[in-house]
Protein backbone atom coordinates (compact mmCIF):
# COMPACT_ATOMS: atom_id res chain seq x y z
CA UNK A 1 0.00 0.00 0.00
CA UNK A 2 1.45 3.11 -0.72
CA UNK A 3 -0.63 6.92 -0.55
CA UNK A 4 -0.12 9.64 -2.96
CA UNK A 5 0.22 13.16 -2.21
CA UNK A 6 -2.05 14.86 -4.76
CA UNK A 7 -0.72 17.70 -6.76
CA UNK A 8 -3.34 19.51 -6.56
CA UNK A 9 -4.17 20.12 -3.10
CA UNK A 10 -3.52 23.13 -0.78
CA UNK A 11 -1.01 21.09 1.59
CA UNK A 12 2.06 22.96 0.36
CA UNK A 13 4.68 21.87 -1.70
CA UNK A 14 7.13 21.14 1.02
CA UNK A 15 5.13 18.49 2.46
CA UNK A 16 4.22 17.11 -0.52
CA UNK A 17 7.92 17.02 -2.04
CA UNK A 18 8.79 15.19 1.50
CA UNK A 19 5.53 12.80 1.17
CA UNK A 20 6.55 12.16 -2.83
CA UNK A 21 10.54 11.60 -1.75
CA UNK A 22 9.23 8.89 0.48
CA UNK A 23 6.65 7.26 -1.77
CA UNK A 24 9.03 6.67 -4.65
CA UNK A 25 12.53 5.79 -3.19
CA UNK A 26 13.12 1.80 -3.21
CA UNK A 27 12.42 -0.50 -0.70
CA UNK A 28 9.35 1.50 0.58
CA UNK A 29 6.80 -0.47 1.40
CA UNK A 30 4.21 1.76 3.30
CA UNK A 31 4.33 5.52 4.31
CA UNK A 32 3.06 6.08 8.25
CA UNK A 33 1.65 8.95 7.05
CA UNK A 34 -1.36 9.51 5.28
CA UNK A 35 -3.60 12.03 3.18
CA UNK A 36 -5.93 12.01 6.13
CA UNK A 37 -3.52 13.20 8.25
CA UNK A 38 -1.66 15.86 5.77
CA UNK A 39 -5.18 17.21 5.43
CA UNK A 40 -5.85 17.21 9.05
CA UNK A 41 -2.11 19.33 9.55
CA UNK A 42 -3.47 21.61 6.51
CA UNK A 43 -6.47 22.38 9.02
CA UNK A 44 -4.11 23.11 11.71
CA UNK A 45 -2.70 25.78 9.70
CA UNK A 46 -5.90 27.15 8.54
CA UNK A 47 -6.58 27.44 12.37
CA UNK A 48 -3.07 29.48 13.09
CA UNK A 49 -3.70 31.84 9.97
CA UNK A 50 -7.05 32.64 11.19
CA UNK A 51 -5.22 33.47 14.87
CA UNK A 52 -4.26 37.06 16.42
CA UNK A 53 -0.52 35.47 16.32
CA UNK A 54 -0.18 34.66 12.77
CA UNK A 55 0.70 38.64 11.56
CA UNK A 56 3.14 40.88 13.25
CA UNK A 57 3.58 44.42 11.08
CA UNK A 58 3.85 42.53 7.38
CA UNK A 59 5.93 39.20 8.67
CA UNK A 60 4.06 35.90 8.86
CA UNK A 61 4.58 33.06 10.84
CA UNK A 62 6.60 30.23 8.95
CA UNK A 63 5.87 26.83 10.79
CA UNK A 64 6.97 23.32 10.58
CA UNK A 65 4.72 20.33 12.55
CA UNK A 66 5.41 17.27 13.09
CA UNK A 67 3.18 14.05 14.68
CA UNK A 68 4.76 10.97 15.82
CA UNK A 69 3.61 7.60 17.90
CA UNK A 70 5.33 7.84 20.78
CA UNK A 71 5.55 3.72 21.46
CA UNK A 72 6.76 3.05 17.68
CA UNK A 73 8.65 6.12 16.53
CA UNK A 74 6.18 6.21 13.14
CA UNK A 75 6.50 9.49 11.83
CA UNK A 76 2.24 9.70 11.39
CA UNK A 77 1.96 13.33 10.04
CA UNK A 78 4.46 16.67 9.38
CA UNK A 79 3.94 19.87 8.18
CA UNK A 80 6.13 23.03 6.51
CA UNK A 81 4.21 26.13 5.56
CA UNK A 82 6.71 27.26 3.16
CA UNK A 83 8.40 25.87 0.20
CA UNK A 84 11.98 24.70 1.55
CA UNK A 85 11.35 21.27 4.35
CA UNK A 86 11.78 23.50 7.65
CA UNK A 87 11.70 19.81 9.32
CA UNK A 88 15.73 19.57 8.28
CA UNK A 89 16.29 22.76 7.01
CA UNK A 90 19.98 24.33 6.85
CA UNK A 91 21.99 23.11 10.27
CA UNK A 92 18.25 23.29 12.19
CA UNK A 93 17.34 26.10 14.59
CA UNK A 94 18.43 27.04 18.51
CA UNK A 95 16.36 25.58 20.64
CA UNK A 96 16.37 27.38 23.55
CA UNK A 97 14.61 25.91 26.53
CA UNK A 98 14.04 22.74 24.62
CA UNK A 99 17.43 21.64 25.84
CA UNK A 100 16.31 21.93 29.42
CA UNK A 101 14.76 18.55 30.29
CA UNK A 102 17.46 16.44 28.97
CA UNK A 103 20.24 18.42 31.21
CA UNK A 104 18.11 17.54 34.26
CA UNK A 105 17.50 13.72 32.73
CA UNK A 106 21.26 13.22 32.31
CA UNK A 107 21.49 15.22 35.99
CA UNK A 108 19.59 12.47 37.22
CA UNK A 109 21.33 9.79 35.77
CA UNK A 110 24.93 11.10 37.22
CA UNK A 111 22.92 10.41 40.89
CA UNK A 112 21.45 14.08 41.53
CA UNK A 113 18.82 13.49 43.86
CA UNK A 114 14.97 14.17 42.23
CA UNK A 115 14.06 16.27 45.17
CA UNK A 116 17.26 18.72 44.18
CA UNK A 117 16.25 22.49 44.43
CA UNK A 118 18.37 25.62 42.30
CA UNK A 119 18.92 28.95 43.17
CA UNK A 120 16.65 31.41 40.75
CA UNK A 121 18.60 34.03 40.48
CA UNK A 122 22.25 35.92 40.95
CA UNK A 123 24.99 33.92 43.08
CA UNK A 124 28.21 34.56 43.80
CA UNK A 125 28.42 36.91 41.33
CA UNK A 126 27.71 35.03 38.69
CA UNK A 127 26.53 36.77 35.01
CA UNK A 128 22.91 35.29 35.46
CA UNK A 129 20.12 35.46 33.02
CA UNK A 130 16.63 36.60 33.93
CA UNK A 131 13.17 34.50 32.79
CA UNK A 132 11.21 35.58 30.35
CA UNK A 133 9.39 37.60 32.72
CA UNK A 134 12.55 40.13 33.18
CA UNK A 135 12.66 38.83 37.06
CA UNK A 136 13.92 36.73 39.22
CA UNK A 137 12.21 34.80 42.26
CA UNK A 138 15.01 34.72 44.01
CA UNK A 139 14.77 31.67 46.10
CA UNK A 140 15.18 27.36 45.74
CA UNK A 141 12.95 26.06 42.65
CA UNK A 142 12.11 22.56 42.01
CA UNK A 143 12.73 20.71 38.86
CA UNK A 144 9.09 20.86 38.27
CA UNK A 145 8.76 24.86 38.95
CA UNK A 146 12.36 25.57 36.66
CA UNK A 147 11.23 23.24 34.03
CA UNK A 148 7.17 24.45 33.57
CA UNK A 149 8.10 27.45 34.27
CA UNK A 150 11.09 27.26 31.68
CA UNK A 151 13.20 29.50 34.42
CA UNK A 152 16.71 30.37 33.54
CA UNK A 153 19.08 31.55 35.76
CA UNK A 154 18.31 27.71 37.60
CA UNK A 155 20.37 26.06 34.86
CA UNK A 156 23.77 28.65 35.04
CA UNK A 157 23.71 27.81 38.91
CA UNK A 158 24.01 23.76 38.39
CA UNK A 159 27.38 24.25 39.94
CA UNK A 160 26.41 24.81 43.64
CA UNK A 161 25.39 20.74 43.07
CA UNK A 162 27.85 18.42 43.39
CA UNK A 163 28.21 18.02 39.68
CA UNK A 164 30.54 19.35 36.64
CA UNK A 165 28.10 21.10 34.74
CA UNK A 166 31.06 20.65 32.10
CA UNK A 167 30.43 17.04 32.21
CA UNK A 168 26.69 17.16 32.39
CA UNK A 169 26.77 19.00 29.20
CA UNK A 170 29.30 16.45 27.59
CA UNK A 171 27.65 13.42 28.58
CA UNK A 172 24.03 15.02 27.45
CA UNK A 173 25.62 15.50 23.99
CA UNK A 174 26.95 11.39 24.25
CA UNK A 175 23.05 10.88 24.88
CA UNK A 176 22.15 12.36 21.93
CA UNK A 177 24.68 10.91 19.82
CA UNK A 178 23.20 7.59 20.86
CA UNK A 179 19.76 9.05 19.79
CA UNK A 180 21.27 9.64 15.92
CA UNK A 181 20.78 13.20 16.44
CA UNK A 182 23.91 14.69 15.60
CA UNK A 183 26.84 16.09 17.02
CA UNK A 184 27.45 19.83 16.38
CA UNK A 185 30.60 20.91 15.11
CA UNK A 186 33.31 21.99 18.13
CA UNK A 187 30.78 20.24 20.64
CA UNK A 188 33.04 20.32 23.12
CA UNK A 189 33.80 23.51 23.40
CA UNK A 190 30.29 24.49 22.88
CA UNK A 191 29.65 22.12 26.26
CA UNK A 192 32.73 24.41 28.14
CA UNK A 193 30.03 27.40 28.29
CA UNK A 194 28.04 27.10 30.95
CA UNK A 195 26.06 29.98 30.19
CA UNK A 196 24.70 29.26 27.34
CA UNK A 197 25.01 25.77 26.69
CA UNK A 198 21.85 24.91 29.09
CA UNK A 199 20.29 27.63 27.89
CA UNK A 200 19.41 26.40 24.51
CA UNK A 201 22.49 27.53 21.45
CA UNK A 202 22.64 24.05 20.20
CA UNK A 203 20.84 23.55 17.06
CA UNK A 204 18.57 21.18 15.79
CA UNK A 205 15.92 20.02 12.97
CA UNK A 206 12.59 19.58 14.03
CA UNK A 207 12.73 15.80 13.23
CA UNK A 208 16.01 15.92 16.19
CA UNK A 209 13.45 17.25 18.57
CA UNK A 210 10.92 15.38 17.86
CA UNK A 211 13.55 12.06 18.45
CA UNK A 212 14.77 13.55 21.62
CA UNK A 213 11.63 13.94 23.44
CA UNK A 214 10.14 10.68 21.82
CA UNK A 215 12.66 8.81 24.17
CA UNK A 216 11.35 10.83 26.99
CA UNK A 217 7.94 10.07 26.31
CA UNK A 218 8.65 6.72 25.63
CA UNK A 219 9.80 6.34 29.44
CA UNK A 220 13.52 6.90 28.55
CA UNK A 221 13.56 4.28 25.74
CA UNK A 222 14.50 5.47 21.53
CA UNK A 223 12.44 3.96 19.11
CA UNK A 224 14.56 5.74 15.96
CA UNK A 225 11.92 7.96 13.95
CA UNK A 226 10.79 6.45 10.45
CA UNK A 227 7.90 7.62 8.15
CA UNK A 228 7.37 3.78 5.83
CA UNK A 229 7.56 0.57 7.03
CA UNK A 230 10.92 -1.46 5.64
CA UNK A 231 9.02 -5.16 6.86
CA UNK A 232 12.02 -5.19 9.58
CA UNK A 233 11.76 -5.21 13.33
CA UNK A 234 12.90 -2.65 15.32
CA UNK A 235 14.32 -3.10 19.16
CA UNK A 236 14.20 -0.09 21.51
CA UNK A 237 17.32 0.71 23.10
CA UNK A 238 17.46 2.39 26.57
CA UNK A 239 18.67 6.05 27.03
CA UNK A 240 17.68 6.78 30.40
CA UNK A 241 16.06 5.01 33.54
CA UNK A 242 12.48 5.09 33.55
CA UNK A 243 12.83 6.11 37.20
CA UNK A 244 14.78 9.41 35.82
CA UNK A 245 12.31 10.21 33.14
CA UNK A 246 9.61 9.67 35.64
CA UNK A 247 10.80 12.91 37.66
CA UNK A 248 10.82 15.06 34.25
CA UNK A 249 7.81 13.78 32.77
CA UNK A 250 5.81 15.09 36.27
CA UNK A 251 7.43 18.20 35.79
CA UNK A 252 6.48 18.39 32.08
CA UNK A 253 3.18 17.68 33.27
CA UNK A 254 2.94 20.87 34.92
CA UNK A 255 3.70 23.31 32.30
CA UNK A 256 0.52 23.24 30.77
CA UNK A 257 -1.38 23.38 34.69
CA UNK A 258 0.86 26.07 35.67
CA UNK A 259 3.83 26.90 33.26
CA UNK A 260 4.38 28.49 30.01
CA UNK A 261 1.53 26.64 28.10
CA UNK A 262 -1.59 27.45 30.95
CA UNK A 263 -3.01 29.81 28.50
CA UNK A 264 -4.00 26.57 25.47
CA UNK A 265 -5.32 24.44 28.36
CA UNK A 266 -9.30 24.83 28.00
CA UNK A 267 -8.43 24.23 24.08
CA UNK A 268 -7.59 20.62 25.12
CA UNK A 269 -9.61 17.73 25.35
CA UNK A 270 -10.49 17.26 29.46
CA UNK A 271 -9.42 14.05 31.08
CA UNK A 272 -5.75 13.68 30.07
CA UNK A 273 -2.43 13.98 31.54
CA UNK A 274 -0.45 16.15 28.77
CA UNK A 275 3.44 16.39 28.40
CA UNK A 276 4.67 19.88 27.52
CA UNK A 277 7.61 22.15 27.10
CA UNK A 278 8.06 25.21 25.28
CA UNK A 279 11.51 27.17 24.09
CA UNK A 280 12.54 30.30 22.88
CA UNK A 281 15.83 31.10 21.02
CA UNK A 282 18.16 34.36 21.94
CA UNK A 283 16.47 37.56 20.80
CA UNK A 284 12.99 35.71 20.35
CA UNK A 285 13.69 34.33 16.88
CA UNK A 286 12.62 31.24 17.22
CA UNK A 287 10.12 29.75 19.20
CA UNK A 288 9.54 25.75 19.94
CA UNK A 289 6.55 23.66 21.69
CA UNK A 290 6.02 20.06 22.48
CA UNK A 291 2.61 18.61 23.33
CA UNK A 292 1.77 14.78 23.93
CA UNK A 293 -0.58 12.67 25.85
CA UNK A 294 2.09 10.03 26.54
CA UNK A 295 1.04 7.97 22.73
CA UNK A 296 0.92 11.05 20.38
CA UNK A 297 3.97 13.55 20.18
CA UNK A 298 3.76 16.75 18.57
CA UNK A 299 6.67 19.13 17.96
CA UNK A 300 6.30 22.60 16.31
CA UNK A 301 8.65 25.23 15.34
CA UNK A 302 7.73 28.90 14.50
CA UNK A 303 9.55 31.83 13.16
CA UNK A 304 8.25 35.11 12.08
CA UNK A 305 9.64 35.31 8.22
CA UNK A 306 9.33 38.34 5.34
CA UNK A 307 9.92 38.19 1.99
CA UNK A 308 12.74 40.62 0.92
CA UNK A 309 13.89 40.56 -2.94
CA UNK A 310 13.35 36.59 -3.80
CA UNK A 311 14.51 35.52 -0.52
CA UNK A 312 12.04 34.56 2.70
CA UNK A 313 14.22 35.56 6.00
CA UNK A 314 13.20 34.57 9.31
CA UNK A 315 13.55 35.69 12.60
CA UNK A 316 12.14 39.15 11.80
CA UNK A 317 9.93 39.94 14.86
CA UNK A 318 9.98 39.18 18.40
CA UNK A 319 8.05 35.99 19.64
CA UNK A 320 7.86 33.43 22.50
CA UNK A 321 7.46 29.46 21.86
CA UNK A 322 4.41 29.41 24.22
CA UNK A 323 2.11 31.35 22.04
CA UNK A 324 3.35 30.36 18.75
CA UNK A 325 4.28 27.26 18.19
CA UNK A 326 2.83 26.38 21.22
CA UNK A 327 -1.10 27.03 19.61
CA UNK A 328 0.27 25.58 16.74
CA UNK A 329 1.42 22.55 18.55
CA UNK A 330 -2.63 22.15 20.45
CA UNK A 331 -3.94 22.63 17.02
CA UNK A 332 -2.06 20.02 15.26
CA UNK A 333 -3.22 17.81 18.33
CA UNK A 334 -6.73 18.25 17.82
CA UNK A 335 -7.14 17.67 14.60
CA UNK A 336 -5.09 14.93 14.59
CA UNK A 337 -7.18 13.22 17.34
CA UNK A 338 -10.22 13.92 15.10
CA UNK A 339 -9.02 11.56 12.74
CA UNK A 340 -7.16 8.58 14.57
Amino acid sequence: MQITCPRKSDIPMATRLRFERNRVLPGRHLSYITLENEQAMTRAYKGLRNSSVFRKNDAELEVASIVVDVHTGHVIAHYSSGMIDYADYRDGFAIGSLGKPFIVAQMLEMGASPNLTLYDGPKNGRKTPKNANHLWTCRQVTISEALSKSLNAPFVNLQDLNLNPRQVFLRNEVSYRKMGIRSEQHHIEMCEDTYNYPLGIRQMYVTEVAQAFQVLMNDGLCYPLREYELGDTLVPFRIYESKNVAVVKQALSQTIVSGTMKAHRSSLPEGRTYYSKTGTSTRQQYGWAVLSDGNLLVVSFASYGRCQGDNMILGVEPLYGGSTAGLMSVLVYNEIKKVM
